[in-house]
């Protein structure tokens, strides 16, 4: 996931879709590029890193998976929701 960070916080820096601009804010597709998919996505890194944690420091190991698994799953919904998948508009394509 840190990698999958790296490169994504790359990308954001030379994608033509993220625009520095002061009317971003006022169109839905450059906002959901330049603020929401961005800042959503390092919230779901940051909510699996603070579930390893916590997990690693358990002593139970019925409460380390229940931790594992409501992180977790909270960032996978977190990442599912905010990909641009084709059927949202979001002018990306399967390829």
């Amino acid at each position: 996931m840190h990698l999958q960070l790296v490169i994504g916080l790359v990308l954001y820096f030379i994608s033509p879709k993220v625009v520095f601009d002061s009317t971003s804010m006022k169109e839905s597709l450059l906002r959901f590029f330049l603020v929401e998919h961005i800042g959503l996505m390092i919230i779901a890194v940051i909510l699996i890193t603070i579930g390893y944690v916590k997990s690693n420091r358990a002593v139970n190991e019925i409460k380390k998976h229940k931790q594992v698994v409501v992180y977790y799953s909270i960032a996978l919904l977190l990442i599912l929701a905010l990909i641009p998948w084709p059927f949202r508009g979001l002018g990306a394509g399967w390829f």
